[in-house]
């Protein structure tokens, strides 16, 4: 991206000039790491800097590489040319739609000093459940809302198939299922106007009869 700089020449004459900004690079697993070590460089609100630097970055010195290969193999990061760490359309839909708790590092941060709080006797069990379950609440019901792009994601939209209806006219519903004698046959009939008795015991006991 393009973009003008103002310089301030001898006499008190100022002169646009036109330069270009480079991105920064893009993370390897080595440098990917010590981010995670050093998350707080990449925060802006000082309270949030110090949160960070009070639990000392994103997971451990034990499960950071875990994490990692966790991001490969569920596709949201992909190893591109050079070594680098690229994120996939999957990665980038998720972090997009996703509600900015879920993927801000001072969320978990907090629950760790929470921890420690309770390590310290300055916060109670039962506090914290109360502050876990109201988190959590609020992040299910923010989810509920979430639409996400099924074909950015690579993944096919599953049809809605009709359903069988139940069928209590048909012989042999309501009666005990003479294979495993603990469920009872169950009328339906399928879309295709085929008609069958089964267990409702399925799939334990997989009975039935197809009704001419």
């Amino acid at each position: 991206m393009s973009y003008q700089v103002g310089q301030k020449l001898t006499g008190g004459v100022a002169r646009l000039r036109e330069t270009e900004t480079t991105p920064p690079k893009r993370f390897t697993d080595g440098t990917l790491i010590s981010a995670m070590t050093s998350i707080h460089r990449f925060v802006s609100n000082e309270a949030d800097r110090k949160v960070l630097r009070d639990t000392k970055g994103i997971g451990t010195e034990r499960t950071r590489d875990a994490i990692i290969e966790t991001l490969k193999q569920r596709k949201y990061i992909v190893r591109g040319k050079g070594g680098y760490l690229e994120p996939t359309n999957l990665g980038i839909e998720l972090i997009q739609r996703l509600p900015r708790e879920l993927s801000d590092p001072v969320t978990t941060a907090k629950w760790e000093m929470a921890l420690g709080l309770i390590e310290q006797g300055k916060m109670t069990r039962q506090q914290f459940d109360a502050m876990i379950r109201g988190n959590a609440t609020k992040l299910v019901e923010a989810l509920k809302g979430v639409k996400f792009d099924l074909d950015r994601m690579g993944i096919k939209a599953v049809e809605d198939k009709p359903r069988p209806e139940i069928d209590e006219t048909l012989p042999g519903h309501g009666e005990t299922c003479e294979k495993c004698r603990k469920g009872r046959m169950v009328g339906k009939r399928l879309p295709s106007g085929k008609k069958v008795v089964g267990c409702s015991n399925f799939p334990s006991c997989k009975h039935s009869k197809w009704i001419d």
